[in-house]
């Protein structure tokens, strides 16, 4: 293993490790593990071998590495405040991404310090016909279990953005009764209050007065702080 192999894993390994304690995800720290990958594979993976078992090789590395980019989403947590969402990995995705690149990791490390003859041997008995099938099965399991979990995770981030949550105090009420509701929505963190824009009574009985919406909004905006 080469410096550059040993900084890649570890770069991968700390993504995650970061994560583990909570961080507000951006778009460069979301594709980092897809380009550092990305830029492994483009130095490395020239043509991917398709003699022998080689291809069935290759194409076993992607699968695994797709299942498990695509199994830690799934254990992180997605929550969301008035500036965006944070993801927080728990143990089993902190489990399940190193264990993707500690298998790698491992078989490096294995293949260059002692452990060349037993993958010879191993390769010779299955039909695998160099070590090039080899690199492009663990440059294709990076790929898949980055870009698997960048996906699923980004669309995880893009809903938990997109969820908004308002207040809609009935006009029927009294006016003190309107400003307590939206001061403790605007302590409490919601996203906005709304008021109907017209006088269309929502409970009975529908005869008595109603606040007119445009005089509410101003009053609102001048007596709560934040709305």
């Amino acid at each position: 293993m080469t410096t550059t192999d040993y900084a890649i894993d570890i770069a991968l390994i700390a993504i995650v490790a970061l994560q583990l304690r909570g961080r507000r995800p951006t778009t460069r720290s979301l594709l980092l593990p897809v380009v550092i990958v990305m830029w492994a594979a483009f130095t490395r993976l020239h043509a991917i071998p398709t003699a022998g078992n080689d291809l069935t090789l290759a194409i076993a590395g992607a699968a695994l590495g797709v299942t498990l980019g695509a199994l830690c989403p799934r254990f992180t947590t997605v929550t969301a405040d008035e500036r965006g969402p944070i993801a927080k990995a728990g143990v089993v995705a902190g489990v399940l991404w190193g264990l993707g690149v500690g298998t790698r990791f491992a078989f490096q490390l294995y293949a260059t310090h002692g452990g060349d003859e037993t993958t010879v041997r191993f390769s010779a008995a299955h039909d695998i016909t160099s070590t090039k099938p080899w690199v492009a099965a663990l440059l294709l399991m990076a790929i898949g279990e980055a870009v698997a979990r960048t996906r699923r995770l980004g669309r995880r981030l893009v809903a938990s953005a997109d969820m908004r949550f308002s207040l809609w105090p009935t006009t029927m009420q009294s006016w003190p009764d309107v400003q307590t509701e939206a001061a403790h929505a605007a302590a409490t963190g919601w996203d906005g209050v709304w008021v109907a824009d017209h006088f269309m009574p929502s409970a009975e009985p529908v005869d008595q007065p109603m606040l007119e919406c445009w005089s509410v909004l101003a009053a609102l905006a001048v007596t709560v702080p934040g709305i």
